[in-house]
């Protein structure tokens, strides 16, 4: 019958280290738990700055959409005043609907534009997140094999 300290000195344990968390004994971790962080939170993270990067895109969405609203108005405000000049003048109204037509196109890209950043943020958030489940998924996974390894050793 194997006893702990038999089965701590085997040479095929001799890799173990301690972590301070295990389900059966806290001593006896797998060396692959090593490239698993323990006490990851959101904050802390060791992709910080891929989270950081995914707030920047998101608020540059917002801030492109303002953007592009006040320069469609913009757009649409000097065709106006260009209609209205050049109607003193005997000119065509034709000033209207290229102000208008302008201001749409302008629109529309800064929506797409907008659209396109918030997406890359949602995407860089969601590999953040299966990243995350997928080291929570390994931790998970070696715990159970310590466990299940402890008490096949130990009878």
């Amino acid at each position: 019958m194997l006893t702990l300290s038999r089965f701590v000195q085997s040479p095929r344990n001799q890799l173990r280290t301690h972590s301070g968390t295990g389900p059966a004994d806290s001593r006896l971790v797998l060396p692959a738990n090593r490239l698993v962080v323990e006490n990851a939170d959101d904050s802390t993270s060791m992709f910080l700055s891929v989270r950081v990067l995914a707030k920047i895109f998101k608020w540059l969405a917002i801030a492109v959409l303002i953007i592009g609203v006040i320069a469609a108005l913009l757009a649409f405000l000097g065709g106006l005043g260009t209609a209205a000049a050049l109607g003193h003048v005997g000119g065509a109204p034709m000033a209207i609907g290229a102000g208008l037509v302008g201001g749409l196109v302008i629109l529309l890209g800064a929506a797409v534009q907008a659209f396109l950043l918030c997406v890359f943020s949602d995407i860089l958030a969601l590999l953040l997140l299966l990243e995350r489940r997928t080291r929570l998924g390994l931790r998970l996974q070696l715990d159970v094999a310590d466990g299940i390894d402890c008490m096949s050793s130990v009878r």
